[in-house]
């Protein structure tokens, strides 16, 4: 996954892209950690469609990955109650958390 990371922000650097696309959603979850590191802007596809149409598109996943451990104020207690705090803590914040080792950082 690391070597993944490296050669997409190389690969980024090297073309001067803006952005990194993903059409698969677990892909762009682990992209949106490249956001949280500050190495690229990521977008999926669905959110350029949205944009392209016109439509306003809020992506509380990504912001949720971008806070990290602070995740669980913007989330808020009524959707943490409705999933269970355990199961957040214990599933979702992990994930949350985690963010891509990337060569020099």
């Amino acid at each position: 996954m690391d070597d993944m990371f490296a050669h997409t922000v190389g690969a980024v650097r090297t073309t001067g892209a803006e952005a990194v696309v993903s059409i698969f959603h677990q892909c762009y979850r682990e992209f949106c950690g490249l956001e949280a590191r500050g190495a690229t802007q990521v977008c999926n596809y669905i959110q350029l469609l949205a944009r392209s149409m016109g439509f306003a598109y809020e992506d509380e996943y990504k912001t949720w990955k971008k806070a990290g451990a602070g995740a669980a104020a913007l989330i808020g207690e009524e959707r943490l109650a409705r999933v269970g705090v355990q199961f957040f803590e214990r599933a979702l914040l992990p994930e949350l958390k985690k963010r891509p080792t990337l060569p020099g950082q």
